[in-house]
């Protein structure tokens, strides 16, 4: 799990194994890289997915340059059956989380907006990061609280609810994730392409439980 300076976490859901690293260590895709105009009117062409393209995408969108740790766990793999069935071959997922707390202190009744705000910005930020590497993205808008919530693997933070009076010490539950969406991020020149979300609502049901955190 990649874990933003923002009141937002970050889910790389990949079907390969990868990791972060310095996109400042490959000269060779600062070199590739375009212009910012340009990308409005024609994207690149594609770059593979690897180690230094995923590194680069997060490091050009949100500044991301290193994985967050606890412990051996680190992030899970999905099934690599899941990705060719529903999605063109080179996809791999991002999903958005909230914390509402951390924007509370601050935005007190504004926070859900300011969530939806930043997660807005950071939605922008993925797709002209990616476009400058020749990818496209698209939102699964079709999945609901509960789909997005296993696919990220938040479904086993306990549920908050509002204490009834006033509580002393520390709330642990408070700092509860809300799923906000996910992205498939996809090689350009794939096109438009559906997805059967009935289909991909079985498929996520039937995941196992999250290996890590």
């Amino acid at each position: 799990m990649l874990v933003c300076p923002l009141p937002l976490s970050v889910f790389p859901l990949l079907h390969l194994s990868t990791t972060l690293e310095d996109p400042n260590n490959n000269p060779s895709l600062a070199a590739d890289s375009p212009f910012y105009s340009p990308v409005f009117l024609s994207l690149p062409s594609p770059k593979p997915i690897s180690n230094s393209t995923i590194s680069q995408l997060f490091f050009d969108s949100l500044a991301l340059s290193a994985w967050k740790t606890t412990g051996f766990s680190t992030w899970t793999h999905i099934p690599s059956r899941f990705f060719p069935k529903f999605f063109p071959q080179g996809s791999f997922l991002i999903g958005f989380s909230s914390i509402f707390w951390r924007e509370a202190w601050k935005y007190s009744k504004r926070a859900f907006q300011y969530c939806n705000h930043d997660v807005g910005h950071a939605i922008a930020a993925v797709s002209m990061a990616a476009a400058g590497l020749g990818w496209d993205v698209k939102i699964l808008d079709g999945l609901g609280y509960g789909d997005l919530a296993k696919l990220m693997g938040l479904e086993f933070f306990p549920e908050f609810k509002i204490p009834s009076r006033p509580v002393k010490g520390k709330l642990p539950e408070i700092e509860f994730e809300h799923p906000d969406c996910v992205l498939v991020v996809f090689p350009n020149g794939v096109g438009e392409f559906d997805v059967n979300y009935k289909e991909l609502n079985l498929a996520i049901l039937e995941f196992r439980n999250w290996s890590g955190k």
